[in-house]
């Protein structure tokens, strides 16, 4: 998982607790951050969330350029997993989103999708108070944290056949066109 980051040091935490929490949680979580006070960041993030899921490799490092995606970029350099999610620090995604996207991967016994992309949805996942509670740890107003929020309910698939070819969610991945 990478996450590319600027002045969230508020929201991030959150996201990141979604991101450990999943059914089928990540290997490891690289965390590029541009901020003037990324260490600070960090430091909360290392001694927090990590300390917490230590099965997980925890990469969180100064960006080298300010742009989101050079930020995800120098991630995925970074990254050791195959599969990269690249989420935004601000994604809550539910519960079960990185085991249904796994699923698309596994399922592809052709190799024919580049990648899978989750939906935004209006409703906030609900993880044993884990978005009251960091409210009241950070300070957060409802307004806050009303971001849109990712679910997979209707996956994209994006094989890379040609620069206008896709196939759409209901295709087999055996398709051949």
């Amino acid at each position: 998982m990478v996450v590319a980051t600027y002045r969230r040091e508020k929201i991030l935490p959150m996201a990141l607790n979604f991101a450990v929490r999943q059914t089928r949680p990540p290997k490891e979580i690289v965390v590029v951050d541009a901020s003037e006070n990324w260490e600070a960041t960090r430091d909360l993030i290392l001694s927090t969330i990590a300390t917490e899921h230590p099965e997980i490799r925890w990469v969180y490092v100064e960006a080298e350029h300010r742009s989101s995606t050079l930020q995800r970029n120098q991630g995925v350099l970074v990254a050791t997993s195959d599969v990269l999610f690249l989420i935004d620090d601000d994604s809550m995604m539910y519960p079960d989103c990185a085991e249904r996207i796994m699923e698309v991967y596994e399922a592809d016994k052709g190799h024919k999708v580049m990648g899978v992309q989750s939906n935004f949805v209006d409703q906030l996942p609900s993880q044993s108070g884990l978005i009251e509670d960091h409210r009241q740890k950070v300070g957060m107003s409802e307004r806050t944290t009303s971001y849109p929020t990712r679910d997979i309910s209707e996956t994209t698939l994006c094989p890379t056949r040609s620069r206008n070819s896709t196939l759409s969610p209901s295709a087999s991945l055996t398709d051949s066109g």
